[in-house]
């Protein structure tokens, strides 16, 4: 066999080694959102692959949102295991002018906008198929009555069958809708709107217990040409149509 063969099928391997949600390397099982201020306050300086990630939102949810669109945005710029991202959107609350202005590729974008009682439905089967570097789920904009019980099984359910992907899989909540039967999360991030410019983020759990205090961070974080500029000051991994799905059963 040729030699530039056998290299050409290493670089290969070494790939989907660097892939695996099962590598031994922590620094290999994250996606850094590439803002190196967030990224130092999260524990493996990243959200991590193969697992679920609670975004627990006080105030207004609007930045929140923008945090979860970042992680999609991480995903598709940094040579993510898949360039799709994945967008459970049961209230319809995304707008796709707002998307794109953070820096998302809307072609490699799917949005899905099941009923609530088929959210977890639509989640595992996105998950098993393997499709999406980052999965996020909101519930923050529906004001139908979540039930706890079933949502400590969704998380469960989609916790293993992430384990055998590469998929990081981001969960926006509200601070009222877990309050007597916390989330199984691999991890849990707080997030509060203090006013229209700024916000407070910090880990209020996560599996190794390394949590943190609050931490504040301006609005225009989020922005791409902001990123830009902080990535360029700490070097950190950075990582049309919109598809939408009215309907999962």
């Amino acid at each position: 066999m040729r030699a530039e063969t056998l290299s050409s099928l290493r670089s290969s391997l070494d790939r989907l080694d660097r892939m695996s949600p099962f590598a031994g390397e922590a620094s290999e099982r994250v996606l850094p959102l590439g803002i190196p201020a967030i990224d130092a306050l999260l524990p493996l300086q990243g959200l991590p692959f193969g697992g679920v990630t609670e975004l627990q939102v006080r105030g207004s949810s609007g930045t929140a949102t923008s945090f979860a669109l970042c992680a999609c945005r991480a995903a598709q710029q940094s040579g993510a295991a898949s360039p799709w991202c994945a967008f459970i959107d049961p209230a319809a609350t995304l707008y796709a002018p707002g998307v794109a202005r953070v820096g998302v590729d809307l072609d490699h974008l799917l949005v899905v906008r099941p009923e609530l009682e088929a959210v977890g439905r639509a989640a595992l089967r996105i998950v098993e198929a393997n499709l999406a570097s980052v999965l996020v789920i909101d519930l923050t904009g529906t004001t139908q009555p979540i039930n706890e019980h079933i949502w400590e099984r969704n998380v469960r359910r989609l916790a293993l069958a992430a384990k055998s992907t590469a998929t990081s899989i981001l969960l926006l909540t509200r601070s009222e809708q877990f309050q007597t039967l916390p989330l199984p999360a691999f991890m849990r991030l707080e997030f509060t709107r203090r006013s229209t410019e700024s916000f407070e983020l910090r880990v209020g759990k996560e599996r190794c217990g390394r949590i943190s205090s609050a931490r504040s961070f301006p609005c225009s974080i989020f922005d791409p040409a902001a990123a830009r500029v902080a990535s360029l000051a700490a070097p950190a991994m950075a990582a049309s149509s919109l598809t939408a799905v009215r309907r999962v059963s």
